[in-house]
């Protein structure tokens, strides 16, 4: 199940009609709701309660209130009962809490931890569209080390094809998607770690597709059985312990996989990380405990 966060970095001031662009929000998030398949639930997530969010000049209280029509008053109510991200947060680790805070993350030049948390969280955003900023099916999010993060949006469009497909692949990804995954290397055998498992099911939906391509990339260049580093797709691991560990990346999404093998050949999927959220000290770390998880599952073969 998933659920939507407001958008809470908007214009202060906009042209547009801001009841109308409000209302039309309101009837398109509705009818998603209804779709079973999608297993999108309500309320929508707030920073802060309706009467303290403010949307150009005018209180999410109010935009509710001046609802004319019942039904549309009603729904509005019904997703904006309070649903505060604060009581999410234990989610995250401390870790991720604090690294949000430290990279600065901005969109729009504005603070934007919150998306960022959404993002996480794999919450997609709801965007009311006051402005052209806003009418696009991802929003980037900058840091100060210049790495960009493609948050899903949806801002209310009649076309609900784009959201309509994520919220669908988001329902069903988790087993489902590890499964596809695993099919890859029927052939060859695979032993998935918990910490990949776990990585996996809380990675977003368009970061589990693109692992999927990477490695089916590398399966038809003939780079995993035996492996064959690039230093471009894959690569070798610098670790203390004696193990091998080996990475597989994509650039723009920062994706990085540790993987390693088992004596027979087969393949051992260790961990899965953006290189946003595992930089510097970081980043070795995750590597270091992939070396881990790789040699308990070497040591769980062999009973």
């Amino acid at each position: 199940m998933t659920t939507f966060f407001l958008n809470d970095v908007l214009p202060q001031k906009s042209d547009r009609d801001i009841q109308a662009a409000f209302e039309q929000m309101v009837c398109m998030t509705t009818l998603l709701a209804k779709k079973p398949d999608l297993k999108l639930t309500r309320p929508i997530i707030t920073a802060v309660p309706p009467n303290s969010i403010i949307i150009c000049g005018i209180t999410l209280s109010r935009l509710i209130e001046s609802c004319a029509n019942r039904d549309v008053r009603t729904a509005a109510q019904f997703l904006f009962t309070q649903n505060l991200i604060a009581s999410h947060e234990n989610a995250l680790s401390e870790k991720d809490q604090e690294e949000l805070l430290e990279k600065g993350y901005k969109f729009q030049g504005e603070d934007a931890i919150n998306l960022m948390i959404a993002h996480r969280m794999s919450w997609p955003l709801l965007s009311i569209p006051l402005a052209e900023y806003l009418e696009h099916d991802t929003l980037d999010i900058l840091n100060e080390g210049g790495n960009t993060i493609s948050a899903i949006n949806y801002y209310a469009q009649e076309d609900i094809s784009f959201i309509e497909r994520w919220l669908f692949e988001k329902a069903n990804q988790g087993a489902d998607g590890l499964t596809r995954f695993k099919g890859l290397f029927e052939k060859h055998g695979i032993t998935i770690t918990p910490s990949f498992e776990k990585n996996w099911n809380n990675a977003p939906v368009e970061l589990q597709q693109i692992a999927f391509e990477r490695f089916k990339a590398a399966l038809r260049k003939d780079m995993l059985f035996p492996i064959r580093k690039d230093d471009d797709l894959i690569k070798k691991c610098e670790v203390k312990r004696n193990v091998s560990v080996y990475e597989l990346r994509q650039l723009g999404s920062g994706l990085r996989i540790y993987f390693g093998y088992q004596d027979d050949g087969s393949i051992i999927m260790a961990g899965l990380h953006t290189k946003a959220e595992s930089d510097g000290k970081e980043q070795t770390a995750d590597i270091n405990k992939a070396a881990r998880e790789i040699s308990k599952a070497k040591m769980l073969a062999l009973r």
